[in-house]
């Protein structure tokens, strides 16, 4: 678990992302939030996940979303939807 930068769904399969590599799960995000509703990971959109132990920096957009980035070359955005419970949660 806590290898993983964060789940999503894609194609109605859901992965579990990596810095290695993208892994199918026989979970769905919802099932995926519950199990991990104790280990620091929190929706940020309908189609994502996040382990907020591998945030390495957020940046606020202009159309008050935001992007986090986990690795220099990957990154996440957080919907506008979610984003209010995103920054209470990381203190921003």
């Amino acid at each position: 678990i806590d290898t993983i930068l964060f789940f999503e769904t894609e194609n109605r399969k859901t992965m579990a992302v990596l810095k290695n590599g993208r892994y199918e799960v026989k979970k769905n995000l919802i099932q995926l939030e519950e199990l991990l509703v104790n280990k620091n990971f929190m929706r940020i959109s309908k189609s994502v996940v996040l382990n907020l132990d591998r945030i390495s920096s957020v940046k606020l957009e202009e159309d008050r979303s935001c992007k986090v980035f986990l690795s220099p070359q990957m990154s996440v955005r957080v919907s506008r939807a979610y984003i209010k419970e995103f920054r209470a949660e990381i203190g921003i």
